[in-house]
């Protein structure tokens, strides 16, 4: 026969007002207390798809985006890769695979020419939006964490890629101003 050992409150909840005690706290028991104010502002609100990802982007950066003068086309590639943007190291990457998006991939997915995705790219790495690498005969594009990100942290390589853009150094200007 197995012997159980007496577990023993170590704190207790009291009706304050009778002075009753209505619930006992174990050693190792967890307890959340959620005010009324919380409860009150959880039932008026409602949780998106929580299991969906979701990119960052930063909305100090939006007003020079604009004056960037971007077109449709521009804004389209943005579109495309900001769908296979990878955590951390900001690569424009298929899930399934890890294998980089190239001009052909764009292409298809953004229905544009063959031109027009090529302009786009050469744009908006001039801009310092993407940065345009290459290892062997792998084109590889990457996205400016300091415009739009997934996640919190990303890898120093990533970091030095666009660490001197004026995206960076407007990022750290608002960051030094508080």
């Amino acid at each position: 026969m197995e012997k159980q050992l007496e577990v023993m409150p170590v704190m207790a909840v009291i009706d304050y007002e009778t002075g009753e005690i209505v619930n006992e706290i174990n050693q190792g028991d967890k307890v959340r207390v959620t005010r009324k104010e919380s409860l009150d502002y959880m039932q008026q609100t409602m949780k998106v798809d929580n299991k969906e990802q979701f990119i960052k982007l930063y909305t100090s950066i939006l007003e020079d985006l604009i004056e960037e003068d971007l077109t449709a086309a521009d804004f389209k590639i943005i579109l495309v890769c900001l769908q296979y943007l990878n955590y951390y190291s900001g690569a424009v990457v298929y899930k399934n695979n890890g294998n980089f998006l190239n001009s052909t991939d764009l292409e298809k997915l953004s229905t544009l020419s063959k031109r027009k995705v090529i302009d786009s790219i050469n744009k908006l790495a001039d801009l310092k939006i993407i940065h345009k690498g290459r290892t062997g005969k792998e084109n590889q594009i990457y996205l400016n964490p300091f415009i739009f990100m997934k996640g919190s942290e990303i890898n120093s390589t990533l970091y030095m890629m666009f660490k001197n853009s004026k995206w960076a150094r407007k990022m750290f200007k608002e960051l030094n101003r508080y």
